[in-house]
């Protein structure tokens, strides 16, 4: 596990490479109004994480609007559904019940989904990553997979960020290391910090 500085200075971490993701698969599908117009939405979601995809074809013109979004992102809003949150199709049918139809900036119609809650700050702590000193902060959002991290260098207080999709795919991928349980969350963000190191 490393940082690794992108072209634009920007701190990502550098994961393991897996096996690829599946393809993408519907896991829910229902006609609706948005915008007083009827659209049949699909949504599709590869098994292993990466993107969400909604799909809503109008019935009287066949055109297809698309919205594509992380799965972390997807899950926080359904997180924030007032249904069961065992039950995927309260859970789509909500959000497919506040998408709306809005214009982008050359007048193009495109699908609008509910805002997602912000991350919140669940961790923080100090950490030396190459001689320097950094404070480190993971913020996560409710019900999501993905962590944002933050690393404030207090000497010059440049700040650098990244985000760790799938968190919980860390655990998986490294078999060197003995690694917290599932239920240890914040021996899991101890785990990760320890092991950012400069790239």
């Amino acid at each position: 596990l490393k940082i690794s500085t992108d072209v634009a200075g920007d701190l990502r971490l550098v994961l393991p490479i897996g096996r690829p993701q599946d393809e993408a698969t519907v896991v829910f599908q229902r006609g609706t109004q948005i915008s007083g117009e009827y659209y049949v939405v699909t949504i599709r979601r590869a098994p292993q994480g990466g993107v969400v995809e909604l799909t809503a074809q109008d019935m009287d013109t066949y055109e297809e609007l698309q919205a594509v979004c992380g799965a972390d992102e997807f899950d926080a809003i359904v997180a924030a559904a007032p249904t069961d949150a065992g039950n995927t199709e309260e859970s789509c049918d909500w959000v497919i019940e506040q998408l709306a139809v809005e214009s982008d900036e050359g007048g193009a119609p495109r699908l609008k989904l509910p805002a997602a809650p912000k991350p919140e700050v669940v961790f923080q702590r100090g950490v030396q990553i190459d001689n320097e000193y950094f404070i480190v902060s993971i913020s996560a959002r409710s019900g999501g997979t993905d962590v944002n991290m933050t690393a404030l260098e207090m000497e010059s207080y440049d700040e650098y960020a990244l985000t760790v999709g799938n968190f919980g795919a860390l655990f998986t991928a490294d078999s060197a290391d003995r690694v917290p349980s599932a239920n240890d969350t914040e021996g899991r963000y101890e785990w990760a910090i320890e092991r950012l190191e400069p790239e």
